[in-house]
Parts: structure tokens; sequence; C-alpha cells
């Protein structure tokens, strides 16, 4: 799996090798697909609420809408869905505390089945800096995630059974 800043130049420059990411475990996560898109920056970073927010008025189905949001707040699932009722295609929230990798697995406390989106966790350094470029760049960011699924080459299945729970007819 990968997270790759596409464009525009000035944004592909300051990100020279693939953004490090862990997946939620909820949502709808399209496994073996890609998806480019667009990142956009809420008007609240945390998007606890989407009181006061734009909806995202997507026509191009060609280019699909990010939203990069700052852990913190509410839960997990409370910003993805919030960012799915906004129109977004993608939610990618960063850690609020410093670090180079994303250590937090994002899991769901009993509202993941409302959420139909795919959601990402990605460190504080690379959520600042993919926050900033939205801001000095003229264009937004545009990146491109991978979903790969990873495949062993075989197999170990081990199966149990117990005689004495056969039934005969």
């Amino acid at each position: 799996a990968s997270l790759q800043v596409y464009s525009p130049e000035c944004a592909v420059k300051r990100f020279s090798k693939l953004i490090e990411y862990t997946l939620s475990n909820f949502g709808e996560i399209p496994y073996g697909q890609v998806i480019i898109g667009q990142i956009r920056v809420p008007n609240k970073e945390l998007l606890c609420s989407i009181e006061g927010e734009s909806y995202i008025n997507n026509n191009d189905r060609n280019t699909r809408v990010i939203l990069l949001v700052k852990r913190g707040e509410c839960k997990f699932t409370e910003k993805v869905i919030n960012a799915q009722n906004l129109g977004a295609d993608l939610i990618i929230i960063y850690d609020d505390k410093p670090g180079d990798i994303p250590s937090v697995i994002m899991k769901n406390d009993g509202h993941g089945h409302l959420a139909e989106i795919p959601s990402l966790f990605i460190s504080n350094k690379d959520g600042n800096n993919l926050k900033t470029i939205s801001s000095d760049c003229k264009d937004y960011p545009v990146v491109k995630i991978k979903f790969d699924i990873s495949q062993a080459e075989n197999s170990k299945v081990i199966l149990w059974l117990d005689a004495n729970n056969v039934l005969f007819s």
C-alpha cells in the first residue's frame, strides 16, 4: 500500500518518497484499486462537526476529493462519517502528536458500519506538510493511493476433526 504525491510540481518536490499510512478497520476499503484525488482541508481542521462546512460539489468523477483532517476531540468514525456527509471520496486523518511514523490503528467504535468511504491515518509530519502544500501551491495537491493486496505464494491450512461429533443417519 502506498500514498504518493502526484501533482502539482511544487508538491511533488516536497515529497520525494511515499507516505506511510495505516488503514482503518471500518468503511469500504477498495483493495486492489487505485484512487487519485485532490487534497482539500476543511474549515475546521478536526471535522468533529459539519456545521459551517461547505458541501463538496464534485461533478467530475475522474477527480476524487480527499479531505485532510487532524486527529483529536472526537472519534475516528465521527470524522469519517462527517467527511462522507460532506461528499468526500476518502479521508486522511493525520496525528495530532509529533512523529514521523503513523502508529495508530483506527478502530471501529460501533458506528463504523455507517462509514462507506475509506479512511487512512498518517503521521503528524506528513499531515502538516500536506496541509501547508494545500495553502502554498496554486492548485490542490493530488495524491495517488494504492490499496494493494498482499498475497502469499502458499497457504497452510490445518483441519481438526473430532470423530465424536460426526452424525450418522
